[in-house]
């Protein structure tokens, strides 16, 4: 499985607002996905304050390297 097909069974498989009777069921999916969406710029905001911060003692100044999957 490709990581673009992965990513999109994740974001299909995400159902936090769907379901719900007080919303549309297309309401809760743009619901969810904007929840997915603020998840993935905040841990990409971590990651890179992380590889920054660990970036001058691994002599990469003035670069990063953001790892994902625990990595």
């Amino acid at each position: 499985m490709s990581a673009n097909s992965a990513a999109f069974d994740h974001v299909n498989g995400f159902r936090w607002r769907q379901g719900d009777p007080s919303l549309a069921e297309s309401e809760a999916r743009l619901y969810d996905l904007g929840v997915l969406r603020s998840v993935l710029e905040e841990s990409v905001e971590i990651a890179v304050a992380v590889a920054d911060a660990r970036a001058p003692s691994c002599g990469l100044v003035g670069s990063f390297w953001v790892s994902f999957g625990g990595q």
